[in-house]
């Protein structure tokens, strides 16, 4: 059997100098000139999305940091360590998968090989990628390394979802934030990877496969060798049409201008066109949207303020475009955009995906607008309801008839309309074609009452508890997480006159009590619950308690520590009582076995 000789274009292409990290000039520049000025920082986190280059990074700033010749601030690619750590083996670079290392016995083995030396190069350097996955106890574990590293240990990190990662971790590290590629960025650099395959291809598939990877050169990457396959050895839009449904910019821009026409029939015509294709709907209705707002702006602000080159537009859709913006009203574009848009949340996970936007298209077309809404009432010529005939609602735009006639009148007719005096109404003895009768609500006592909060109608509004205990009880059963942080607080005092706690600072829970935006959550709560409203006083554990009563006698117990010491006399009873029963003995001598734990249900 041979092996798979062929290298991915991601892989085969991948920067070996930060001068070819490609559009992160600023990640690259900092890096190089830390290690030109010998101000390499041993803690490193390379965040962004994926395919934008962390790993990358993160290998160059290793073999930057063991490069054989530290003149350089770019690694040589020459000596033995560069190379060694580009083929993966370099004895002094560990690459470490954080999704499957995650737990604290794998940082535990981790930091027991910290002390040890480099065998050959100047760092020993540690990558953890999608470091966001090791679990809190991990991190704990890391924290003293990651603070104070020996001089030879480098920790470089990179992550997909920085928000993850604890703060006192970010802390101490230098935090690079990686952004995404441009649309020219990618564009370039697959342009530069097909002359140097010599492959040909077709300018028009560039665009749209650079387009395709949404920022992630990797993405981009990946496609191009998919396309190639398909094309046989070419890239070309009929290979990117089988691989992506790939369609151009002419097909959005004709559904654009059936809707900027409100021509029903070429909408369904279109739509139909995109389904036949397999274009799912969602990308019709964002890249429809994307011309609205291209031709918007061509409309209000200019042709030459969008680069419609970098998006891969010829002449003729240009053109198309600019036509459409002279031909819609004032308003037209940018409510057909925010028509689009809306479709769009109306498309995630639904079945009637294409019924869903040719409804919200359709509904564009037929209805005459907003300025229709606005007109004084077109009166009919007969009751629709004179002859046991009822009104078609189709006719109808929101409560307000409109006659099939109506409906065809010209936008310019409409504005017209505006500008003229309101029709005077009828006399009241003549039928019209709207009746609208105000019922007033009756006047009961519940419309009255004041409206009651969604705390007091599953509580049942309720004194303060006798004791703190039963009001820490109460908490739990509404309150959970509350009631835990209650539980660690000491209770000085505790009346309907005053509730004075004492707040262990080392705590995690309680501890955020004393912030001034949880404490008025509690306050919040206690007049909720209990309706009560007096003062409550938070103080830190040992604070500026000196000149208190508290300061002169002991605090009072907190309710975890009276749990903790009530369960522990339980368990100890407990275990009493199995081994002087007659019974557990007789099993232990049967078996030769002794008592080791006895677990408590929580619920007896």
């Amino acid at each position: 059997m041979t092996a798979v000789s062929y290298m991915p274009l991601a892989r085969k292409y991948r920067p070996k100098t930060f001068a070819e990290l490609c559009g992160q000039g600023a990640t690259a520049t900092a890096l190089a000139n830390a290690i030109k000025l010998g101000r390499e920082p041993h803690a490193v986190i390379f965040s962004g999305v994926r395919g934008v280059g962390k790993t990358t990074s993160a290998r160059l700033y290793a073999k930057a940091l063991n490069c054989s010749n530290p003149k350089l601030s770019e690694p040589c690619n020459a000596c033995d360590s560069c190379e060694a750590i580009s083929n993966g083996i370099h004895e002094d670079v560990m690459e470490i998968d954080g999704a499957s290392n995650t737990s604290v016995d794998d940082v535990r083995a981790l930091r027991e090989t910290v002390s040890y030396v480099p065998q050959r190069s100047r760092f020993k350097v540690y990558i953890i990628d999608e470091v966001h996955m090791l679990s809190q106890s991990a991190f704990n574990a890391l924290l003293k390394t990651l603070e104070e590293p020996p001089a030879h240990v480098v920790f470089v990190f990179a992550t997909t979802e920085l928000q993850k990662i604890p703060q006192t971790i970010m802390s101490r590290c230098q935090v690079f934030h990686l952004q995404k590629l441009s649309l020219n960025a990618i564009r370039e650099r697959i342009l530069q990877i097909l002359k140097e395959e010599v492959i040909d291809f077709e300018e028009k598939a560039v665009l749209a496969i650079a387009r395709e990877g949404h920022g992630s050169m990797r993405d981009a990457l990946t496609l191009l060798d998919h396309v190639i396959a398909v094309g046989g050895g070419k890239v070309s839009v009929s290979a990117l049409e089988r691989v992506i449904s790939y369609v151009s910019s002419t097909q959005f821009i004709n559904l654009l201008d059936a809707l900027v026409s409100r021509n029903p029939s070429t909408v369904i015509a279109s739509l139909d066109q995109f389904e036949d294709s397999g274009v799912a709907m969602t990308d019709v209705a964002e890249k429809t949207a994307t011309m609205a707002r291209h031709s918007f702006i061509v409309r209000d602000v200019g042709t030459e303020s969008v680069d419609f080159k970098s998006l891969g537009m010829d002449d003729d859709e240009v053109r198309h475009l600019n036509e459409i913006a002279l031909r819609a009203g004032p308003a037209d574009l940018n409510r057909i955009f925010r028509t689009l848009a809306k479709a769009r949340l109306d498309l995630d996970g639904s079945e009637m995906d294409r019924y869903i936007l040719e409804n919200y298209a359709l509904e564009w077309c037929l209805d005459p607008g907003i300025f229709l809404t606005q007109m004084p009432l077109i009166q009919q010529k007969t009751d629709p309801t004179s002859a046991g005939q009822r009104p078609n609602s189709s006719n109808f735009v929101g409560s307000t008839p409109v006659t099939p006639v109506a409906a065809k009148l010209t936008m310019a007719e409409i504005r017209g309309s505006l500008g003229s005096k309101p029709q005077t109404p009828p006399p009241s003895s003549q039928k019209t074609d709207v009746s609208t009768t105000l019922t007033p609500a009756p006047n009961n006592q519940a419309n009255n009452s004041k409206p009651t909060s969604v705390v007091e109608q599953h509580l049942h509004l309720k004194a303060l508890p006798a004791s703190w205990r039963e009001c820490v009880e109460e908490w739990k059963k509404h309150r959970p997480l509350q009631a835990k942080k209650l539980e660690d607080a000491h209770p000085v005092n505790y009346s309907d006159k005053l509730i004075e706690l004492v707040i262990p600072a080392d705590s995690f829970l309680s501890a955020t009590l004393l912030k001034a935006d949880e404490q008025k959550k509690l306050r919040d709560a206690f007049a909720e619950m209990f309706d009560y409203k007096g003062p409550i006083v938070f103080k830190a554990k040992n604070t500026d308690q000196q000149n208190t009563a508290s300061a002169v006698a002991p605090l009072p117990e907190n309710l975890a520590t009276i749990q903790q010491r009530e369960n522990q006399a339980k368990r100890e009873k407990v275990t009493f009582d199995a081994q002087n029963n007659p019974i557990t003995q007789d099993a232990m001598r049967l078996f030769n076995a002794t008592i080791e734990t006895v677990e408590i249900n929580s619920d007896t």
